[in-house]
């Protein structure tokens, strides 16, 4: 668990699609002081994820964005984000009850790797596409639709 988790929870307590926040207010929903960093650098507030970035993991994971940052008048706006990563959680039951009934495969576990090994492929040959390059020796078994 992350210090600024309470963060997060605040803005997924929000409504509306912006929130505007001074620095002591953002404080005191944390419980302790921003660091230095907050206060002197932008960088700080960007919206980046990776490690040593648990602050953006916080507003980001609520499904937040910061921007329009005034350091010198100690205040951010965290703007909700509107894109399908940022949407409500899709719920996995219902996806592997769709993906049983469209492959056959009723074990879990076997469905996951399936599905992950189509993605890398998929986006693999996105990338590769983009770049101009084809992959003449890729074999894809025919496309089967279930009877629904």
């Amino acid at each position: 668990m992350s210090k600024y988790e309470p963060l997060g929870e605040y803005l997924g307590s929000c409504e509306g699609p912006v929130v505007v926040a001074r620095f002591d207010q953002l404080e005191r929903i944390l419980g302790f002081s921003l660091p230095d960093s907050a206060r002197r650098h932008a960088a700080w507030w960007a919206n980046q994820a990776g490690p040593g970035h648990v602050q953006a993991a916080a507003w980001q994971g609520a499904g937040w964005a910061t921007r329009n940052l005034d350091l010198g008048g100690e205040s951010v706006e965290f703007e909700r984000r509107t894109d399908y990563s940022r949407r409500e959680p899709i719920k996995a039951d219902r996806l592997f009850d769709q993906a049983r009934r469209f492959t056959g495969i009723d074990d879990q576990d076997v469905l996951v790797v399936v599905a992950l090994g189509a993605l890398v492929e998929r986006e693999a040959a996105r990338r590769l596409a983009q770049r101009g390059g084809t992959m003449p020796d890729l074999e894809l078994p025919p496309r089967t639709r279930p009877e629904i």
